[in-house]
C-alpha cells in the first residue's frame, strides 16, 4: 500500500509530470526534516491538490505544513518521527490532516533513510497517501462486525461461520456452552467427533455443501457438553462478500430436540385417532351390513301395507345417510395423512354425471327439485379417476339437493374446450354469505345445520371434493350471490386430461354408467331363482352371524347355494368338503385371520378356479393391497349391496 519514491531518479520531464499527478505526497528531507524537494500531489480526492506549489514549500519544515501544524500532536509525532529516522529506523504510521475542504482525514505516512554508496544517511525520504476513506470503511466493518458478534452472542441457539477450507473461524456463546469450549479454541474444536454414530452421514453432507457452494439443511444429533444426545438443525449457506467474493460458509443450529419429541407424540396420537376412525367405521359398518341387506329382500317381498313400505323407505333412507357419513369420517382421514391415491383410466365424463344424478336422485327426488343436465354431442372421454371424480359431482349434486329448498331447481352442465373441461353445478339454494365463501371448502366446515330435508353432514364432503379435484391437477370454486339466492360450483380440469379421438381405445357409450343405477327390483327379474346342480356354490364366513346371515340370503336370492360359517377353522374345514365356486371371507375372525385363511385356502389344489371375495369393514387402499397380496381376487367394503353381488353370481350362472 505505503509507495516510497527516490526524487534523485526523476531526472526526465515526463517521468516528473507524472509524478506530480500521483496521489501521493512525495519528499525528500534533510536529516532536520527540512523539505529539499516535493511533488504537486492531489491529496483528499480527485483534483484536490495541496494548496501549496512546491517551489512554496522548499525549505520549510515538513511538521510546519498547515496540513497538520494545526494539531500540537501531530507536531509532536512527525519530529519524533524524523529523529528516529535521522538515526537508520524506517516509520510507517497513521497522520490525521486538514483536507481542503476543511473536513480532517487520515494520511498514512511512511518516512525512511536514503543512503549513500559510503552506506552514510544522506537524505530522508517521505511519501504520504490519503487512506481516510480506508479508515472509515474499516472501522464501519469493524462495527459491523461488533453488532453481528453481539447480536450472535445475544442469540439462544449456535451461530458459526466456517472459511473456504471448512475451518471454523467464528462461533458464538451459545456454541461454546454446547460443546464446552472457549471461543477462540473453534478453529482447533473438531465438531466432527460430537456427531451421533447413526448419523455420520451428516458430515459427509455437510462437506459435499461446502465444496459445491449450495445450501444445506439437516437434522442431527449431537453429543452435548453433559453427554447427553441433542438433536440440532443445521441450516447453512454460502457466504459472500458484496463483490461476489466466497469467503466462507454461515450457519446456524437449533435445537430441536423438544419439537421431536413433541411431533412424535403427535404423530403416535394421530396414529390412535386414525386406528380409532378405522376400527370406529368397521364396527359401525358391521351393524348397517345386514341392516340393509334386510331391506333389499324386504323391498323384494310383496308388500300391501303402505306404512310398512314407507317405513322401510325410511330404515333405508337413514341407513345409506350413516353409511355415506361413515365414509366422510374415513376420508377425512385419509386426507390429514395424505393417503388418498388416484387411480386413472380412459373414462366417458358424460356417463360420469349422469351415473352421479342417478345416485343423488334419491334427494333429489326427496326436495321436488327439478334436475337439468347439458352434455355437449360428440366425445367426452377423460383420463382420470373416474370414481372419484363420480363422487365430486354426486357431493355436489347432494349438498345442491340438501340445500335448496323444496321444489327448487339444479342444473349441471358440462363443457369442452381448448383450455380444459368444465363441470358447474348451480341450484336456487341458500346461497352463501360473502363473509363464508373463502372458508366454504375448509374441513369440517358447516354454514346450516339444519338443512330443509333434515340431513347434516360432517362438512367433509366439499373438503375432500377439492382435493380430490386437485390431485387431478384441476380446481374447485363456488361463486354466490348471498344468501338466499343459490351457489354455482364449477370444477375446472386441465386439457391435458382430456383423450382425442385417435388416443381412444374403447368406443364412447351414453349407457356404460347405467348399470350403477339399477334398483334393487331389477336384479330381480330374469334372475336364474331355481336351485339344482346348475346354481352357484357359495361359501359365506362371517363372525357377525346377522350379517352372514342376510349375505347368505342375499345370494340365494340371486340364485346360488350358500353355506354359512363363522370362523376360520370352520371355513377352512368347510372349503375342502364342499369346494365353493366363490367364497366370500370377512378379514376379521375371531381365530384365524380372513387373510391366513385365504393363504390357506389358496394352497388347497381344487381352489385354482374359484374367486375368494373379501369383506370388511376397511377400505384403504393399504387394506385393499394385503387383500389382494393374500390371495382374494377382490375386496369389498361392507355392507355389500345386490347391485355388487349381482355380477360375481351372474359370471358363475353364465358357466
Amino acid at each position: 500500500m505505503v509507495q516510497t519514491l527516490d526524487l534523485q531518479d526523476a531526472g526526465h520531464t515526463y517521468e516528473r509530470r507524472l509524478f506530480e499527478e500521483l496521489p501521493i505526497f512525495g519528499a525528500r528531507l534533510d536529516l532536520d526534516g527540512k523539505i529539499i524537494e516535493c511533488n504537486f500531489p492531489t491529496l483528499g480526492g480527485r483534483n484536490t491538490r495541496f494548496q501549496r506549489k512546491p517551489e512554496f514549500l522548499n525549505g520549510r519544515s515538513l511538521s510546519s505544513l498547515h496540513y497538520w501544524s494545526f494539531d500540537p500532536v501531530s507536531i509532536e509525532r512527525i519530529n519524533g518521527w524524523i529523529s528516529r529516522c535521522a538515526g537508520g529506523e524506517s516509520i510507517v504510521q497513521d497522520l490525521r490532516y486538514r483536507r481542503i475542504s476543511g473536513e480532517s482525514g487520515t494520511l498514512e505516512f511512511s518516512v525512511k533513510p536514503a543512503f549513500s554508496e559510503l552506506n552514510k544517511i544522506r537524505s530522508l525520504i517521505c511519501t504520504c497517501i490519503d487512506i481516510t476513506e480506508l479508515r472509515r470503511t474499516q472501522a464501519r466493518l469493524r462495527s459491523t462486525e461488533k453488532r453481528f458478534q453481539e447480536m450472535s452472542h445475544g442469540l439462544p441457539h449456535m451461530v458459526w461461520m466456517d472459511n473456504t477450507l471448512g475451518l471454523r473461524i467464528f462461533v458464538n456463546r451459545a456454541y461454546c456452552e454446547f460443546f464446552s469450549i472457549d471461543e477462540d479454541q473453534a478453529s482447533e474444536h473438531n465438531w466432527r467427533d460430537r456427531v451421533h454414530p447413526d448419523d455420520v452421514v451428516y458430515t459427509r453432507l455437510y462437506e459435499k455443501a461446502v465444496s459445491e457452494r449450495k445450501p444445506f439443511r439437516r437434522q442431527v444429533r449431537f453429543r452435548h457438553a453433559n453427554d447427553q444426545w441433542y438433536i440440532l438443525e443445521a441450516i447453512a449457506k454460502p457466504n459472500y462478500t458484496r463483490t461476489g467474493e466466497y469467503v466462507g460458509f454461515i450457519g446456524t443450529s437449533i435445537d430441536v430436540t423438544e419439537r421431536c419429541k413433541v411431533e412424535a407424540r403427535l404423530a403416535q396420537a394421530d396414529k390412535r385417532k386414525d386406528d380409532f376412525l378405522a376400527t370406529l367405521a368397521h364396527e359401525l359398518r358391521n351393524p348397517l351390513a345386514p341392516i340393509l341387506s334386510s331391506v333389499e329382500l324386504i323391498k323384494q317381498s310383496d308388500l300391501q301395507d303402505k306404512k310398512i313400505i314407507s317405513m322401510v323407505e325410511i330404515i333405508e333412507r337413514q341407513s345409506v345417510q350413516m353409511a355415506q357419513l361413515i365414509d366422510d369420517l374415513m376420508d377425512a382421514s385419509r386426507i390429514s395423512q395424505g393417503k388418498i391415491e388416484l387411480h386413472r383410466s380412459e373414462e366417458c365424463l358424460a356417463d360420469l354425471i349422469r351415473n352421479a344424478v342417478e345416485t343423488a336422485r334419491p334427494y333429489i327426488a326427496r326436495g321436488m327439485h327439478t334436475c337439468a343436465i347439458q352434455l355437449p354431442p360428440g366425445p367426452t372421454l377423460i383420463n382420470a379417476d373416474g370414481l372419484r371424480i363420480s363422487q365430486v359431482i354426486t357431493n355436489l349434486l347432494n349438498n345442491a339437493a340438501k340445500f335448496t329448498p323444496a321444489g327448487g331447481k339444479i342444473t349441471i352442465s358440462l363443457t369442452m374446450t381448448n383450455d380444459g373441461v368444465n363441470i358447474c353445478v348451480s341450484d336456487t339454494g341458500r346461497g352463501f354469505a360473502p363473509e363464508d365463501i373463502d372458508r366454504v371448502f375448509d374441513m369440517y366446515s358447516q354454514f346450516d345445520k339444519s338443512p330443509a330435508n333434515g340431513d347434516v353432514g360432517l362438512g367433509v364432503g366439499l373438503a375432500l371434493s377439492r382435493d380430490l379435484i386437485n390431485r387431478h391437477g384441476g380446481t374447485l370454486t363456488v361463486e354466490s350471490d348471498g344468501l338466499g339466492r343459490g351457489s354455482e360450483f364449477k370444477i375446472w380440469l386441465p386439457a391435458s386430461m382430456r383423450v382425442s379421438i385417435e388416443a381412444q381405445s374403447k368406443p364412447v357409450t351414453s349407457d356404460s354408467a347405467r348399470q350403477t343405477s339399477e334398483t334393487v327390483s331389477d336384479l330381480k327379474s330374469d334372475r336364474a331363482q331355481a336351485k339344482g346342480d346348475s346354481s352357484p356354490t357359495v361359501l359365506v364366513v362371517d363372525d357377525n352371524q346377522d350379517a352372514g346371515f342376510i349375505l347368505s340370503q342375499l345370494l340365494e336370492h340371486l340364485g346360488a347355494d350358500a353355506v354359512l360359517v363363522h370362523d376360520g377353522n370352520s371355513a377352512l374345514e368347510t372349503a375342502e368338503r364342499i369346494k365353493p365356486d366363490l367364497i366370500f371371507l370377512d378379514i376379521g375372525l375371531p381365530d384365524i385371520s380372513g387373510h391366513e385363511v385365504a393363504r390357506r385356502i389358496r394352497g388347497m389344489g381344487w381352489a385354482k378356479g374359484s374367486k375368494l371375495v373379501a369383506i370388511s369393514g376397511l377400505g384403504t387402499e393399504q387394506d385393499v393391497s394385503r387383500s389382494l397380496s393374500a390371495g382374494f381376487d377382490l375386496h369389498k367394503v361392507k355392507p355389500v349391496s345386490l347391485v355388487h353381488l349381482q355380477p360375481l353370481v351372474d359370471e358363475l350362472l353364465a358357466k
